[in-house]
């Protein structure tokens, strides 16, 4: 048996191009959906490290909390929303299904995964490229301005 020593963001990058590989295939959101969840908590914490600021999923929390809930809902509830899916996913409840668009959580999720591993990383993968190239975040764009320096 071989043994190989990996760090945190080497692994965290390849469980998110693995992600960004299943989601442009199309043939399987789920996994993508769990590859990028397990690679974006651990690069949303490196990013704090490196930069001291809210996570994009704590950032997403703290602006939607107000504008989605009257009377508004705490930070953690909010983040839980954010990553109903995800735990969903991970966790065993209590045996119960979820309803969700399998394509837009595993667009979100990988997207959210990309920005914090642009930040730890100081910008993305050629992979990364191609994802937000093909999905840009303004759709009224043909390509992501923010990749375009990298």
């Amino acid at each position: 048996m071989s043994t190989k020593t990996i760090t945190k963001l080497e692994a965290t990058r390849q469980q998110l191009e693995r992600a960004i590989d299943l989601y442009l295939s199309g043939l399987d959101y789920i996994s993508a959906i769990t590859l990028a969840g397990a690679a974006e908590e651990p690069l949303g914490k490196m990013r704090r490290r490196d930069v001291p600021s809210l996570s994009v999923v704590e950032a997403l929390a703290e602006d939607f909390r107000y504008q989605e809930s009257f009377p508004p809902i705490s930070r953690k509830e909010m983040i839980a929303k954010l990553n109903i899916v995800r735990d969903w996913l991970k966790h065993y409840t209590d045996g119960s299904s979820l309803e969700f668009d399998e394509k837009e959580s595993a667009f979100n999720m990988i997207l959210r995964a990309i920005i914090n591993y642009m930040i730890a990383a100081n910008g993305p993968t050629e992979s990364m490229k191609v994802f937000l190239h093909m999905h840009p975040v303004h759709p009224d764009t043909d390509a992501c301005p923010e990749t375009e320096s990298f």
